[in-house]
């Protein structure tokens, strides 16, 4: 017999494949860009309590700041990466010259966004025990503070928050009109996470249960409060129309001038054609055409303005034409920039009587920050646009109020109306919008999903009108009353969804939750709760 029989027992344990760096980082870019799964087209939303889970449990099996810093990060360029993959398709419409970029542009931008969770989820790990309830918040409070950072500073960027998995299961998703949709990311954390804390909570089996109890509760509780809201039926208004345009056109020929007379014209025969179809009682229609429909140079024309209003004049009510445009500045505003990407509202007679100019532009698209010192253009080849002062609420009669959006500007959470004191609380939310650029992919499908949220948080119906993508009339709990096909010409007339009358949500709500929960993170740790029996 050997001596080894009787050796004593060492204690070590038998090393794990994901203790070893590169399967960990492996399997943390895996987890991030299976991620993307639950954003649309996909929607599966439960795919994040096996991936947002699965980081949890993973990060906790590293020890050094480093490792805890790459997996992260892995996780975040994976999600990003897969989840923006469609941002590049705009630098391969025919004659861009900035095809050369595309490797770069997908994932350039990915590599920055990974940063937000890695430095936020490496503080978590560096600051807390995941092994106890501590670490479960603290995990949440982080990850969801990465999330409204990565939306607000540097422009922001909000694209695919955690939130938005919900956008196909309606219920959930009501729990944003509560405050926005960083609530519901917070919350979105919580549940996911929970699949990865609850095995490894170092606590007795009745401790584990009433976490886990408690965690499923709060998940049945925002059920049942959405199918109540939803519950509330939303009328539409038999005074208003709204006219839909979705012209079909090429992105690669958009911008062609030899071609703006007949894109021009495609918008008024698709006008022309929803003419005289009112039903009784409708007092006005407004059409709207989608973003830049109207060239610089047709914009303020005498000739383009009385065909417009030949055009509206097939229509017997009182009819007015909400069309994106590239306008000049208002000299008598202060405007001194180029040109502006605007929304402008002709009324029957072809008079501009109205003017929004989009205030949140898209950086390297429609701006280049420090353009003299990096020496690029905007990838849409017209040079930097001015910006306009922010949200409004525009009136051109006392019945119909709205709040125009242009482009990307609908992704941005409470910054889609006039906040300021006073300021008219729209009936709608008008979003004109050109997805042309990303083909057949995710993109238009995220689009339109972060518009459903921006009707559920305000409570007001969203009308979007797009070049392609998807043309669309949103209620206020986000329900799609229609919906355009992609790549597709078509005019399509619709009611108009009443609004909610009282919104009843609670602005800084998603802030306060995701303090007190990182707060309550470090109270439990202080006192050491879980060290107390139960």
């Amino acid at each position: 017999m050997t001596g080894t029989a009787n050796a004593p027992h060492t204690g070590q344990k038998t090393p794990h494949l994901l203790d070893r760096p590169l399967p960990a980082l492996c399997m943390a870019f895996v987890l991030g860009a299976a991620s993307t799964l639950a954003m649309a087209p996909y929607e599966i939303a439960p795919v994040l309590f096996i991936t947002l889970g699965g980081l949890y449990a993973l990060l906790s099996r590293r020890e050094s700041r480093r490792s805890i810093f790459a997996c992260a990060w892995a996780f975040g360029f994976g999600y990003f990466v897969f989840g923006l993959s469609w941002i590049g398709n705009a630098l391969l419409v025919d004659g861009n010259e900035y095809a050369w970029a595309y490797p770069l542009a997908i994932a350039a931008l990915p590599s920055v966004l990974a940063f937000f969770p890695a430095v936020l989820l490496t503080i978590w790990r560096r600051s807390f025990d995941p092994l106890t309830l501590s670490g479960y918040l603290g995990f949440a409070a982080c990850l969801g503070l990465s999330e409204w950072l990565r939306g607000n500073i540097f422009t922001g960027f909000p694209w695919n928050l955690f939130g938005y998995a919900w956008a196909g299961f309606l219920p959930i998703a009501q729990v944003a009109a509560l405050a926005d949709v960083y609530l519901l990311t917070l919350l979105t954390i919580l549940w996911s996470a929970a699949f990865g804390f609850i095995p490894l909570y170092k606590a007795t089996q009745r401790k584990k249960i009433i976490t886990a109890l408690t965690i499923a509760s709060s998940f049945a509780a925002a059920m049942l409060y959405g199918y109540s809201k939803l519950g509330i039926e939303i009328g539409t208004r038999d005074d208003i129309d709204i006219v839909l345009v979705q012209p079909n056109i090429p992105q690669s020929e958009k911008w062609l001038p030899e071609l703006f007379s007949r894109h021009f014209n495609t918008h008024l025969d698709l006008t022309e054609s929803q003419g005289l179809t009112a039903g009784e009682g409708i007092k006005s229609t407004y059409v709207i055409w989608p973003e830049t429909a109207i060239p610089l140079a047709f914009t303020h024309h005498p000739d383009a303005a009385e065909m417009i209003a030949q055009t509206l004049s097939y229509f017997p009510e009182q009819t007015f034409l909400l069309a994106g445009a590239v306008a000049r500045p208002d000299k008598d505003a202060g405007q001194t920039d180029s040109y502006y990407n605007s929304l402008v509202t002709y009324d029957k007679a072809g008079k501009i009587v109205s003017k929004f100019d989009k205030f949140h532009l898209v950086p390297f698209g429609e701006y280049i920050p420090y353009e003299d010192e990096l020496g690029l253009t905007p990838i849409t080849g017209l040079g930097g646009f001015g910006s306009g002062p922010g949200p409004k609420t525009l009136s051109v009669e006392p019945a119909f109020s709205f709040s125009p959006l242009v482009c990307y500007e609908i992704i941005f959470p409470r910054a889609v109306t006039d906040e300021s004191v006073g300021a008219k609380r729209p009936d709608a939310l008008i979003n004109v919008t050109n997805d042309g650029w990303y083909g057949i992919s995710a993109g238009p499908f995220q689009h339109l999903a972060q518009a459903r949220f921006r009707a559920i948080e305000e409570g007001i119906p969203v009308i979007r009108a797009a070049n392609t993508g998807f043309s669309a009339v949103i209620d206020p709990h986000g329900r799609i009353l229609y919906r355009s096909e992609l790549y597709k010409e078509e005019a399509v007339r619709h009611a108009l969804p009443m609004s909610i009358k009282t919104k009843k949500s609670m602005t800084y709500l998603s802030m306060v939750l995701l303090l007190a929960t990182l707060l309550a993170a470090y109270y439990l740790q202080y006192i050491r709760l879980d060290n107390y029996k139960l």
